[in-house]
Parts: structure tokens; C-alpha cells; sequence
């Protein structure tokens, strides 16, 4: 099941219960169901897509300056999910389905951003902090260590200081509540941010990637059919989405055999998988096509023996 339906059928509260202190009614993900149903383009991002918001985001930061005007969201409202890879490190580590709702004003450069992500035993859960982020004016600095704080010091710092952390007020009063007790509130906010302040990169790194209308397949998942059926048995409707997955090997383009001949050292002939270029602080998508001469010959496979013993014995020649 995909993370937005995981949404759908939480529960809009969840109960915490403190010995000693009573329960509390904290919002869980469920309290954004109505939001997501209204939502207007909802994302489910393959792996190709994820893996290209990332390098937009790690390897060209510059893309994500906030002096940039064509750096917008495309819509008010839209939900974006994607699978984070297991941990590689981590024995019995799963991959994890994580999203976020956002939120902007009609110019899409101001918003907010609420991160939601697959608990293995709970289901959906909700982050108790959000990002809020105003590309036009720095807002990093506008913070009252009780309901908005700063942005971690692991984010890109022209980015910080268009945004901010705000916390949701259902869970300020707990945690102020618990920090009393415990670890201080700035320690229990800036371990919630651990978890999400990494999503507003990814958010812009997609937005980029948009503008840059690289070669994506868009495979729409309409559930009308199926929730005709879930309606029958009681079961809530699972919503219609857009899946998303990066073109790679296929549309190559005609005549493109043997571009490249004539420079550099006239390389054998080959495929050149479509993958992004970042030129002068602009994005393109380079299709994928063959480049080289097709009249040179082609690589020579070689077989190698790997062996943990020791030197084999050389008989005479």
C-alpha cells in the first residue's frame, strides 16, 4: 500500500500514555486525510526520480539558492512520496516510504512542508515539526524557541535562512510538557528535525527537476474500479495518484549513431543512458542516444580467476 493510502486509514489522534502524568490526544497522520483528498497532483516518485532529486540536491546546491526566481512549486498543494533505501549498515534494515504534503501561496515561493513517513508498527506517522520556507524574505532568523526554531546546522546555510521550524501546536504543550522532565525543548525539537529537514532540498530538487522536463514516464493509477469494490466491503477508498520513473535506454534519437565521431579520441560505439546536465546554473535532460564510431571494434571481454589461497603452483613451460 502506498504511503498516501497509509495516510487515508490512519486515525486522526493517537494516544500517548506518560506513568504518572495521564494520557494525551496528540494529531496523528490521519488529521491531514481531508488535505490529501483535495489535494490536487499527488507524486509517487521510482527509484530513478528519487535518486535524481538527491544528486540535484547533494551534488548542485547552488540550483537550490533561494535568489533563484524560477525556483517555485508548480501548484498551491501537492504530495510527493518516494521508498528510502534500506541501510545498508543496519541488520534487518527495510526500506521506508516517506512523502510530504506542502502547502504554498500562489506565487509558490512561501509555504509549508509536512513530512510523513512509514512506521513499521503504527503505520503513517506524522512529523510534530514542520518547515515552514520564504524564498523572498529570510525568516531563520524570526524565531522564538517556543513554537518556530531554527534550522539545523546540517542544512545548506543560504537555504537556512529562508526557513524555519514550526511545531505543531497539538504536540508544543506535550513537549513542553516532557522537556520539563527530561531533555530540554530545544534538544526534543532538534531531534525531531533529524527527521525532516532534509525534505525541504528534496522538495525544491523535484521542483527543479520539473522545470528541467527531463524524460519522465508518467504512469497515472486510478483506483475508481477498485474502490467500487472496497466500498462494498466497508473498506475506505484508496486515492488516485501519478507514478513517476525516469526514461532510461529507450526513445533513442534517429541519426544519432555516431554522434561524437571526430573528437576527443573517436570512442567505439556505444549507449549513453539520458541523465541531467547542469550548465551555468540551468538544468537539461540529455536523451539517451548512441554516441562513438560504429566502425571500431568493440570492447574484449577478459575472464579473471579469484582464488583466497595461496599462489598456484607454476608447471614448467
Amino acid at each position: 500500500m502506498r504511503l498516501l493510502d497509509c495516510v487515508m486509514q490512519s486515525r486522526a489522534n493517537v494516544r500517548v500514555d506518560l506513568p504518572g502524568c495521564g494520557t494525551f490526544e496528540l494529531p496523528g497522520a490521519g488529521v491531514r486525510a481531508e488535505a490529501l483528498v483535495s489535494t490536487p497532483l499527488r507524486y509517487v516518485l521510482g527509484d530513478s526520480v528519487r535518486a535524481l532529486c538527491i544528486k540535484i540536491a547533494t551534488d548542485w546546491p547552488a540550483l537550490l539558492r533561494p535568489d533563484n526566481p524560477g525556483l517555485r512549486l508548480p501548484v498551491e498543494r501537492l504530495w510527493m512520496e518516494w521508498r528510502r533505501p534500506a541501510v545498508s549498515i543496519v541488520v534487518g534494515s527495510q526500506p521506508q516510504s516517506c512523502g510530504l504534503l506542502v502547502e504554498a501561496d500562489a506565487g509558490g515561493r512561501r509555504g509549508r512542508i509536512e513530512s510523513f513517513w512509514e512506521d513499521p508498527v503504527h503505520g503513517a506517522d506524522r512529523g510534530q515539526v514542520h518547515i515552514e520556507f520564504d524564498l523572498d524574505l529570510p525568516i531563520g532568523r524570526r524565531v522564538d524557541g517556543m513554537r518556530s526554531f531554527a534550522m539545523p546546522a546540517g542544512c545548506d546555510p543560504a537555504l537556512a535562512a529562508h526557513a524555519r521550524l514550526w511545531v505543531d501546536p497539538g504536540w508544543r504543550d506535550y513537549f513542553s510538557f516532557t522537556s520539563a522532565r527530561h531533555l530540554r525543548l530545544d534538544r526534543v525539537i532538534e531531534m525531531c528535525a533529524e527527521s525532516v529537514w532534509r525534505d525541504l532540498p528534496m522538495l525544491l530538487a523535484f521542483c527543479r527537476l520539473l522545470a528541467a522536463r527531463p524524460e519522465v514516464e508518467t504512469v497515472p493509477v486510478e483506483r475508481a474500479k477498485l474502490n467500487a469494490a472496497r466500498a462494498r466491503s466497508g473498506k475506505r477508498p484508496l486515492l488516485d495518484h501519478l507514478e513517476l520513473s525516469l526514461k532510461l535506454g529507450e526513445g533513442l534519437a534517429a541519426g544519432s549513431i555516431g554522434a561524437g565521431a571526430g573528437r576527443r579520441a573517436d570512442p567505439r560505439l556505444h549507449l549513453v543512458r539520458g541523465h541531467m546536465v547542469n550548465r551555468r546554473g540551468q538544468l537539461f535532460w540529455r536523451s539517451t542516444h548512441m554516441r562513438g564510431r560504429p566502425d571500431r571494434p568493440g570492447a574484449q571481454s577478459k575472464t579473471f580467476t579469484v582464488s583466497l589461497g595461496g599462489p598456484s603452483p607454476v608447471g614448467p613451460g
